[in-house]
């Protein structure tokens, strides 16, 4: 698929609920778009969402786009880089403010649970993970999609703890039955709102019921991230008995065997629980069984 047919998608997903016009308002197709057209991604405040002032000339603003919009802008924008220079990037644009103002259906539910429960701040971390989640189960339209990248960025915008929210989304810690809707649980009633957000802003803040294993970890790094965090969680002694060693993939899953296999060596209280869910490679250590130890 080239950039022009990669825009036409675009431009076809926008098309039907927005203003996209060309000449006197005559509907997009890949026929009203030059093969050489100059395409200019423009971030503008109050600007539509797209314009084609003549078939030589296509404005998008990525500012303005949601969710499979902004999808197809994405895809449009790797085609163009793989092409011979037709994508002009005039402004630089803030993608987290797309993927913050969605809403998708397949994740509403879990959005108005939060809603209210968690600062404001915490939710649109919530709201741009879960379109994250979205974009990677989505293989076929967004084969290069960097998720640490998405991360980092949020990350960047938020501070360091959206990375580690970031990933615990990914692993459906928030999703129905999961940690943090059972959580709330506890604390229902009077002032158990109050509470629950107290909690929950510790267990985020200072990462007590998981660490997350990259490809590139090694076992000796991963050994000694799980030892700091299972101190970390006796310290403050979160409503959670669990921590969990969560990571995707072949590499990860030999890494984290390992790690573990040279803990339960050090430790050798240490009770622990396979807890995969489907390729993901989770160890669920519990904490109370190494009190005893110099962890």
């Amino acid at each position: 698929m080239g950039v022009i047919e990669s825009l036409a998608l675009l431009l076809e997903a926008i098309s039907p609920d927005v203003d996209v016009t060309l000449g006197d308002d005559i509907d997009v197709n890949l026929e009203d778009v030059a093969q050489d057209a100059d395409v200019r991604v423009i971030a503008q405040e109050g600007a539509s969402k797209a314009r084609i002032p003549d078939q030589d000339l296509v404005i998008i603003n990525p500012e303005e786009l949601q969710g499979d919009e902004y999808v197809r802008y994405q895809e449009f924008m790797r085609q163009g880089k793989k092409d011979t220079g037709r994508t002009t990037r005039l402004d630089k644009t803030e993608e987290t403010k797309a993927l913050e103002s969605i809403d998708t259906e397949q994740f509403g539910d879990i959005l108005s649970f939060f809603d209210g429960l968690v600062s404001d701040r915490h939710l649109a971390i919530l709201r741009a993970s879960l379109y994250i989640r979205i974009m990677v189960s989505n293989e076929g339209d967004l084969r290069e999609f960097d998720v640490d990248q998405k991360k980092r960025d949020l990350a960047e915008k938020y501070g360091y703890e959206a990375y580690y929210m970031s990933h615990l989304v990914s692993s459906g810690y928030f999703d129905e039955g999961r940690y943090f809707q059972e959580l709330h649980s506890d604390f229902d009633g009077g002032t158990g709102s109050e509470q629950y957000r107290e909690e929950f802003e510790e267990i985020i803040g200072e990462k007590l019921i998981a660490t997350f294993v990259n490809s590139d970890d090694t076992p000796f790094e991963v050994k000694n991230e799980i030892r700091a965090g299972l101190r970390k969680h006796l310290t403050y002694n979160p409503p959670a008995d669990f921590y969990d060693v969560c990571g995707l993939g072949q590499n990860c899953r030999e890494t984290i065997n390992q790690a573990i296999e040279n803990l339960s060596e050090e430790y050798s209280e240490m009770q622990t629980q396979d807890n995969d869910r489907g390729m993901e490679r989770v160890v669920r250590i519990y904490p109370n069984t190494v009190r005893d130890f110099d962890i």
